[in-house]
């Protein structure tokens, strides 16, 4: 994997004055985060350019968002972000020499929680996600997992009976130099019952039968 921030020695978050993490967090929430605009590397880059302080803030950051159009209802949280799982799951190192090649044994570990918020628009929910890799060495692997939670959704008169869905269904596992990464949104998608046919659905599904 070739990438711009392999082998580069540079400043990261715990690297930053306590002032001015203060003042760039603040800046990266107004700017970025209460935006309904979804976050992109080219806003990414533009945040960053001409600051330290912001590309040290942002090394490893990951970004993604969940979203589906209003005339479909919500979950019946308080909060939209209650209405998913995001995990982040990060892969210690324990190599082991297989006679030629390597290979990792150590199971994958929980990270802290990523940061969810409400990016809604005018005409779609959208959920926002941000957390950091767990290592920037472009070797162990991170992975992100996204569900629908087990909660109910209170869904439009107008939305016929059947199941929810995220498409896609999670991600591959993936490693960094420390590149910021912004997935693609997942979106929820609805499939109603077939009437004549059993449904035989590739992945979990969440029953929104009213």
């Amino acid at each position: 994997m070739n990438s711009e921030y392999a082998g580069a020695v540079t400043s990261r978050f715990r690297d930053i004055g306590a002032e001015a993490r203060v003042r760039e967090l603040r800046s990266l929430h107004h700017e970025m985060i209460l935006k309904a605009d979804p976050v992109t590397p080219t806003l990414l880059s533009d945040w960053v350019s001409g600051s330290n302080d912001r590309t040290a803030l942002l090394l490893g950051s990951v970004w993604g968002g969940i979203r589906w159009p209003k005339a479909m209802g919500r979950p019946a949280t308080a909060s939209i972000a209650d209405g998913f799982s995001v995990v982040h799951e990060f892969q210690p190192d324990r190599r082991v020499d297989l006679g030629g090649h390597s290979e990792n044994l150590a199971p994958f570990v929980v990270q802290p929680a990523p940061s969810v918020w409400d990016a809604s628009s005018s005409s779609d929910y959208r959920v926002g996600f941000f957390f950091y890799a767990g290592d920037l060495k472009g070797v162990n692997a991170n992975r992100l997992t996204v569900r629908l939670a087990s909660v109910t959704w209170q869904l439009s008169a107008l939305v016929s009976p059947g199941t929810l869905r995220l498409n896609p269904y999670g991600y591959a596992n993936f490693v960094t130099f420390g590149e910021r990464i912004v997935f693609p949104d997942f979106e929820v998608v609805h499939q109603p019952y077939a009437r004549n046919q059993s449904i035989h659905p590739l992945g979990p599904l969440k029953d929104v039968r009213p």
